[in-house]
């Protein structure tokens, strides 16, 4: 999700979407209270959204079970050659959002 950087305007965040869509979508996280809606200070009619806490901790313990999913899938399908390899990989792909 682009808003766990910050807060983020609704077009900002409807980059790859129609923005009656994303407007859609922001209504309905509003309403579990999963982000905060506010006006821009200098926009006219656009509006700022934000991750709540409520939403943060969602977002983070879908990540936890799809990593925790994801790990027995590894241990359960990949030779200890494959998981070492997987590592280096990821070790890899993970350097360019490191800097």
């Amino acid at each position: 999700m682009r808003c766990r950087n910050g807060t983020m305007t609704t077009s900002d965040l409807a980059a790859d979407q129609r923005p009656q869509s994303m407007a859609r979508a922001v209504g309905l996280l509003m309403e579990q209270n999963l982000v905060t809606r506010r006006a821009h200070p200098t926009g006219g009619r656009k509006s700022l959204v934000k991750l709540s806490d409520a939403g943060r901790s969602a977002l983070e313990a879908g990540r936890g079970s799809r990593a925790g999913w994801l790990a027995q899938a590894n241990e359960a399908e990949l030779t200890e050659e494959e998981g070492v390899l997987l590592a280096r990989s990821t070790a890899l792909l993970d350097r360019p959002t490191t800097r």
